[in-house]
């Protein structure tokens, strides 16, 4: 048991990061994209056309990183949506606002979870899907076909799973 959990596992931790965040923008993208239609606002600042292409766009963000299909592109869309709720949204809030009362401390949401949505997607974006994912099938069908021009050079395929066949001098 404990050799099992000294050694890395990589493509587990790649499939965990990337199903987690994909779920967690696949219902707030369908929240927000109901929220609109039903004419009920969630933020001020913005029109609700713009509101309605931020829905969708996590909706359909958090579909691709869940089911492993473009998630460098979604992962990178959702990096440029956190930034603009950071900048546009959020503009007026600390990191973490802790407000001192009679009553105590309060704390409101900061921007420090839209900062962790960008670590997390920044991850993905430099690691990629992974084996257990669309785009992992995809790659290794397209390296199945050489006719097509396989992606010997692609991130997903692993160094032991290319074969390279010796070219023989004088061989054309």
């Amino acid at each position: 048991m404990f050799r099992y959990l000294q050694k890395p596992h990589i493509e587990l931790a790649r499939a965990i990061l990337r199903i987690t965040l994909g779920f967690a923008f696949f219902a707030h993208g369908y929240i927000k994209i109901h929220q609109t239609n039903l004419s009920q606002s969630w933020t001020d600042m913005l029109s609700t056309n713009v509101q309605q292409l931020i829905g969708w766009g996590e909706f359909i963000c958090g579909l691709c990183l869940i089911f492993g299909l473009m998630s460098r592109l979604a992962a990178l869309v959702l990096i440029v949506d956190m930034a603009g709720a950071i900048a546009f949204v959020m503009k007026n809030e600390d990191y973490i606002p802790i407000g001192v009362g009679p009553h105590g401390n309060s704390f409101k949401v900061g921007y420090e979870y839209n900062i962790l949505i960008i670590a997390v997607s920044l991850a993905i974006f430099l690691v990629g899907s992974g084996w257990f994912s669309l785009d992992a099938i995809v790659y290794r069908r397209w390296k199945a076909e050489p006719a097509r021009g396989g992606l010997e050079g692609s991130p997903h395929l692993r160094a032991e799973d290319t074969v390279s066949t010796p070219v023989q001098v004088g061989e054309r």
